[in-house]
This record gives C-alpha cells, structure tokens and sequence, in this order.
C-alpha cells in the first residue's frame, strides 16, 4: 500500500474552532484523498471520541456537540479510510513501543499503534508529534511538508 497516514493531532486541526488550520495543508489533504492516498487509524477514531465526551461530560456540550457534527463529516468523507488494528499490526505496535521506551521515550499505545499500522501498511505518518514517531522508526512527515509535496 502507498500512501499516507493522517495522526489524530493533525486531523483535528482542521476541526471547527482551530487556531492551528493551515489551508495549504487542508488543500493538500483534499487532493491527496482523491488520489485514495490518505489513511486514518481506528486509533483516531477512539481518540476523538475520548476528547469529545471528556468535553460532554466536563459541560462544554455545545461544543461537543459541534466538534461530534464535525467528526461526522470526517466519518462520512474518510469512512473508508480508517484502517483496523489487526494482530500483525498489535503485535508490531508492542515491539515498536517497547523500543522507544529502551530509548528514553514514552510515547504511549496511541501513537505506538498509529505507527504500527503505518508500517504494517507501508504508510507515511503525517503528525506534529514528529519525535515520537522517529523513534518509532517509521517514516513521518510534518503537515508542512506534506503540504509542499
């Protein structure tokens, strides 16, 4: 497989209310989901999840209720683009995490995840959380340099 795997921390820069949007990256992200290139983990999913009931059940239902519409949108237009976690994919993931954590890292079963389903499927990550990744060994790009590919 060829292509690119979207991390949660840039997904959620093109939510409603982010000061981080980057309309370079966002136009980027549109062409390159034509081409079938972009891929988002189950992972993501869970973790947009988990950050939009936190905000539910803290109160701030209105804009839970914004960003749930929102991730509606990402669900309709990237649906079929949220990869599984399989066992080859588990098993890779507790390798690599284990590695990093030798390394001095802490990068947590989120992103050791993300990176195992990028490797397992010949991916490049796209994420701000670029140290992580590297220790993960896989191949990574900021959003600005994908924007400029």
């Amino acid at each position: 497989m060829k292509g690119y795997l979207i991390d949660t921390n840039v997904i959620s820069t093109l939510a409603p209310r982010k000061k981080t949007f980057s309309p370079s990256f966002a136009h980027w992200l549109r062409q390159t989901d034509r081409d079938g290139l972009v891929f988002m983990s189950v992972v993501t999913l869970h973790e947009l999840e988990r950050g939009i009931e936190r905000l539910d059940l803290r109160g701030a239902t209105a804009k839970a209720g914004e960003l749930r519409k929102w991730l509606e949108t990402v669900l309709v237009e990237f649906g079929g683009a949220f990869l599984p976690v399989d066992l080859p994919t588990a098993a890779l993931s507790g390798k690599l995490e284990a590695r990093a954590i030798a390394r001095g890292g802490n990068p947590g079963i989120g992103d050791a995840l993300i990176a195992g389903t990028a490797h397992v499927n010949g991916l490049t990550v796209i994420t701000e959380n670029a140290r992580d990744f590297a220790m993960f060994g896989v191949c990574h790009l900021l959003p600005s340099q994908a924007a400029s590919i």
